[in-house]
């Protein structure tokens, strides 16, 4: 959706106190949080659109049946990423974890306030771009594997247009080949899996974060986590994307895990993410 840009100050966004700087003021973004257009970098121009954006889904969830469940999940990740954002600075001085880092946009987030963090990226073309962008923090380890319960090499199964734009595809790319966007089958690397809950043993550290966004390979993972209560508690927040829409089968597993991390006053659960 473009909304042209007008003198008259009713006509804003919410929360702007200048005109936009483009004539539209409504970029599309992508997965990592960048723009389409290239003027929306600027820091006024991406907050007048995330003010917008706001308080639209803050309505139009009101909105009856899967209309309003939608946008409800799209304000819901709003609320995420505020969440995350006054994470990061509860938990400066720790160690955190980014479980599906992509190129490292949420990684470099997390290395400005914590003592260290580990990234794991399996994909090898996503693991070059990410080493490159996260060059200027010491404090950041990368992990060229996928995060399983599993120790072993494992199928990642890509995007069927991952050769024409990685940058954009590269998000898309699962262990699951069940999931719905994984329309080609032959687009299959064999990369490195680790069993995360043995890691997360053998590391043996007080953890601030751990952010997951590993398309579809979280429940698994979560799931064990949570009958690891000595795991649990040297954790303060859990960040979590859940692909149940990608993955229809994953519904009843989802609801129940929401259940179970509702019930827990620590670690910190967010299923919200996106």
């Amino acid at each position: 959706m473009l909304v042209k840009s007008a003198p008259d100050r009713r006509q804003w966004p919410i929360g702007l106190h200048e005109p936009p700087q483009s004539r539209y003021f409504l970029p599309t973004p992508t997965r990592q949080g960048r723009f389409t257009n290239s003027r929306a970098y600027s820091s006024p121009f991406r907050q007048s659109q995330n003010m917008f954006n706001r308080a639209r889904y803050r309505l139009l969830r009101r909105l009856p049946g899967s209309r309003g469940r939608r946008y409800s999940r799209k304000f819901n990740a709003f609320l995420a990423l505020d969440e995350f954002e006054r994470a990061i600075r509860h938990t400066a001085g720790k160690t955190c974890i980014d479980l599906g880092a992509n190129i490292g946009h949420y990684t470099q987030q997390l290395a400005k306030f914590a003592s260290d963090v580990i990234a794991f990226e399996p994909d090898p073309w996503t693991f070059a771009r990410l080493q490159s962008n996260l060059s200027n923090f010491s404090n950041v380890k990368i992990e060229n594997a996928a995060a399983g319960i599993k120790e072993g090499t494992v199928l990642l199964w890509r995007h069927s247009r991952f050769n024409d734009d990685p940058d954009k595809y590269s998000t898309s790319s699962s262990v699951i080949s069940d999931k719905f966007n994984i329309l080609d089958h032959n687009q299959a690397i064999e990369v490195r899996q680790i069993n995360f809950i043995n890691y997360l043993f053998d590391l043996d550290k007080e953890v601030g974060i751990i952010k997951i966004d590993i398309e579809g390979a979280e429940l698994d993972l979560l799931e064990a986590l949570l009958e690891r209560p000595d795991l649990l508690s040297r954790i303060d927040y859990i960040f979590c994307e859940t692909h149940e829409r990608q993955i229809p089968d994953h519904a009843p597993r989802v609801h129940n895990l929401r259940a179970r991390t509702d019930r827990l006053t620590h670690p910190r659960f967010n299923l919200d993410w996106h």
